[in-house]
């Protein structure tokens, strides 16, 4: 009997070690394929040149076989597009995933910071930080003005007049981003509704929250002048963000540390 018992037992642990060579040497057979994988949550709205400049898309090999339809082989099959949903972490990217439009719900509610305006802005690729710019974000605008003739740019006395010069400063800083891009609703033959955000390659629609009087110079700086946009790091709930005090430039420091 105890013959029976050990016989069995080396039996038993001879086929699982077949088995397991089995199974290693059908995976060193099978064909692999060069994927690309979400390394991390990625947002709706979130650029392709966004996520992967931020270390959220990365290469992988994986079995052949468990490649889904659409899988992109290349960054450039999805360039200038942004993702239309959320995308999770290991989740093999699709081209089916990216579009220049983001689905968003018809009843959608712009929500507004109390105390705040909504106001939205249009800003080109370069000076809107190159698509870089998400909701939830942090901005600061930063203003590129002409000078009246006989204008001072500072506050010193004896400066000398600047005779149609140009100045450059912060407009406002530490701005809250609401959204970015275009709420689009779309009325179907049935009369129901659907809505999206429409997003654009060539340039940016920001709604910003402020104060009334940022406002105010916002639209000013905006159609006296060009605007352009700074990204700010993200910083825990308990930091207050550093507000920059500096001079201004003109052609008269351009040069000064």
């Amino acid at each position: 009997m105890l013959l029976a018992i050990v016989l069995a037992g080396v039996a038993t642990f001879l086929l699982v070690q077949y088995v397991t060579s089995a199974d290693e040497r059908a995976r060193e057979d099978e064909a692999l394929a060069e994927v690309f994988v979400a390394t991390a949550d990625i947002p709706a709205g979130t650029s392709a040149e966004a996520a992967a400049a931020q270390g959220l898309i990365d290469q992988s090999t994986v079995p052949a076989r468990s490649v889904p339809a659409g899988a992109i082989g290349s960054l450039a099959a999805i360039a200038g597009q942004v993702a239309t949903m959320p995308l999770f972490e290991g989740e093999v990217i699709v081209a089916q995933r990216f579009g220049t439009t983001v689905a968003a719900t018809a009843d959608a509610i712009l929500e507004v910071p109390e105390g705040l305006l909504a106001i939205s802005i249009q800003a080109g690729v370069v000076d809107g930080v190159a698509g870089f710019v998400q909701p939830q974000d942090t901005v600061s605008v930063v203003a590129s003005l002409a000078l009246p003739e006989d204008e001072v740019a500072d506050d010193d006395d004896d400066a000398e007049p600047v005779e149609g010069g140009q100045t450059t400063e912060f407009l406002v800083q530490n701005i809250p981003v609401l959204a970015v891009g275009q709420r689009v609703i779309t009325t179907a033959e049935d009369g129901s509704t659907s809505a999206s955000i429409q997003l654009s390659n060539e340039s940016y629609i920001f709604t910003l929250g402020m104060t009334a009087e940022q406002v105010e110079q916002l639209v000013f700086a905006s159609q006296q002048g060009e605007l352009w946009f700074t990204l700010l790091p993200e910083i825990d709930e308990d930091e207050e963000r550093e507000v920059f005090d500096t001079p201004g430039r003109t052609i008269g420091n351009i040069f000064d540390n």
